[in-house]
């Protein structure tokens, strides 16, 4: 079975990256930009609803949305970005060692 966010490549493309860091966070910051558009217009404590709301992907220990704009820009640089499903265990970034899926590159061979 493929993975569906990589093809099995381990790598990231852009369409991947926006399956995996934007698209589950999305809702919250729709939500916080709509609440701060109608504080803006009708009274400013709507703006703590959209500060809220902007918290809490923090508040679950959930940081992809946060990562997105970053981890873009680093994959359009030319940066290759790993799969975290396919490597769990690997850090954000490859360093060549996409091959090695599930392997630490520190590991004796």
């Amino acid at each position: 079975m493929n993975c569906p966010d990589c093809n099995d490549t381990a790598i990231l493309t852009a369409k991947g990256i926006c399956k995996v860091f934007l698209y589950p966070k999305l809702p919250y910051f729709i939500l916080a930009v709509l609440f701060s558009l109608t504080a803006f217009f009708l009274t400013p404590y709507l703006y703590i609803a959209a500060v809220i709301f902007l918290l809490l992907p923090l508040a679950q220990a959930d940081l992809r949305l946060y990562l997105f704009l970053p981890v873009f820009t680093a994959h359009l640089a030319g940066k290759k970005v790993n799969c975290p499903k396919c490597n769990p265990g690997s850090s954000l970034f490859c360093s060549g060692y996409a091959d090695l899926a599930g392997k630490d590159k520190f590991m004796d061979e």
